[in-house]
C-alpha cells in the first residue's frame, strides 16, 4: 500500500507539471489573463488536480479566476460559467468553508436544472454537491431526500452497475447512518460491498474499506436495540 501511495504521488507530480507546461504556452500565446475556452478549461481540471493534491490556496484562486472570466466571456447563465460555480463550490467545501460554498451550489443546481433539465449528467452532480454540503451543515433531512432524488434518476438512466449509481448507493446510506437509520442503511452498505467485491476482488483495498463499514454498521445495529428487541 505504501508502494502505491508514492506510486500515486508521483504520478501526481507528473500531472502537475504537464498542466503547468500547458498553462505556460497557453500565457506565452494569448497572454496571461487569458479567456481562451481552451485555457479556462485546463485551468479548470488543474484546479481540480490541485485539489487532490491539497493545495487548496492555489486550487480556489484558480477556480475564482475560471469562474471570472466565464461570467465575463458567456455570461453568468452558461453551462460552462454554472459548471465553475460548482467547481468552485466543491473547492471551498474541501476548506470548510460551506457557508460560502452553498450559494454557489444552489446557483449552480438552479441554473443547470433550467438550462438542461433536472435529470441531465450535470444537473445530477450539482445535486449531488448540494446534498453533500447539507449533509455537512447537518440538514440530514434534506440531505438525504436530495441525495434520494440523485439515486432515483442514476438507477433509471444509468443502471444498478453503474459506478455513479454506486456513489449515490454511497452517499445516501452515509446520511441514513448519520440520522440512526441503521436498519435502512444496511442494505445500501450490503450493495457497496458486492459491488466492490465484483468489481475489485477481496482484497481491494475499497472491498475490504466496505467490508468494515458493514460490520461496523451491523455493531451499531446491535447496540441500537433495546433488551425487549
Amino acid at each position: 500500500h505504501l508502494a502505491r501511495f508514492y506510486e500515486n504521488q508521483a504520478r501526481l507530480r507528473d500531472m502537475d507539471a504537464l498542466y503547468r507546461r500547458v498553462l505556460e504556452i497557453f500565457e506565452a500565446n494569448f497572454g496571461s489573463d487569458t479567456d481562451h475556452p481552451g485555457a479556462l478549461s485546463v485551468m479548470s481540471d488543474f484546479a481540480k488536480l490541485l485539489e487532490l493534491q491539497e493545495k487548496l490556496d492555489e486550487a480556489e484562486a484558480l477556480h475564482r479566476h475560471v469562474l471570472r472570466r466565464r461570467e465575463e466571456r458567456l455570461g453568468p447563465g452558461h453551462v460552462d460559467t454554472l459548471r465553475s460555480a460548482d467547481c468552485l463550490g466543491l473547492a471551498l467545501q474541501s476548506r470548510g468553508d460551506l457557508e460560502s460554498a452553498e450559494p454557489l451550489h444552489h446557483r449552480a443546481l438552479g441554473g443547470l436544472e433550467a438550462k438542461l433539465g433536472p435529470e441531465h449528467p450535470a444537473t445530477l452532480t450539482a445535486m449531488n454537491n448540494l446534498a453533500t454540503l447539507l449533509h455537512g451543515q447537518e440538514k440530514l433531512a434534506a440531505a438525504e431526500a436530495m441525495h434520494r432524488q440523485v439515486l432515483q434518476v442514476r438507477e433509471a438512466k444509468l443502471g444498478t452497475d453503474h459506478r455513479d449509481t454506486l456513489a449515490s448507493v454511497a452517499n445516501v446510506a452515509n446520511v441514513l447512518v448519520a440520522r440512526g437509520k441503521f436498519d435502512k442503511a444496511q442494505p445500501l452498505v450490503q450493495r457497496e460491498f458486492a459491488w466492490h467485491e465484483q468489481h475489485y476482488g477481496r482484497r481491494d483495498k475499497r472491498t475490504l474499506e466496505s467490508a468494515r463499514r458493514l460490520t461496523q454498521l451491523r455493531k451499531a445495529q446491535g447496540s441500537s436495540k433495546t433488551p425487549a428487541e
